[in-house]
């Protein structure tokens, strides 16, 4: 696997026709920002996502159910985690309907919320 880089050197030399390495080349990291994310990987998701429906109680959550950053991880995680809760009860999930699934991270927040 080339290095982030490699990979920015041999794209610099097909678009602008370079014959040679660099001369001087500097990387910078933000080890704090937001990750970015290769061109299609929208297209990928969505190959993951098609790829698990034949797949009953396959529940995909993170960067690849197409969560881009720590809160959309944890929303998804808790999406997923209901959904295989439904799915362990022996129901379907209709969506925003979760919170009468015990165990599920809504029907848990939902008793927090009423016992406070």
């Amino acid at each position: 696997m080339q290095s982030s880089s490699a990979r920015t050197d041999d794209t610099l030399r097909k678009i602008l026709a370079i014959g040679g390495p660099p001369l001087l080349a500097t990387v910078h990291r933000s080890p704090r920002a937001m990750p970015q994310f290769d061109v299609g990987a929208r297209e990928l998701v969505a190959t993951f996502r098609i790829g698990s429906v034949p797949h009953p109680g396959l529940f995909l959550a993170g960067s690849v159910a197409g969560a881009f950053g720590l809160p959309d991880c944890i929303r998804s995680g808790e999406d997923a985690a209901d959904r295989a809760a439904s799915f362990l009860a022996g129901g379907q999930r209709a969506p925003g309907a979760s919170a009468d699934v015990p165990g599920s991270s809504a029907w848990v927040a939902y008793q927090a919320n009423q016992n406070a």
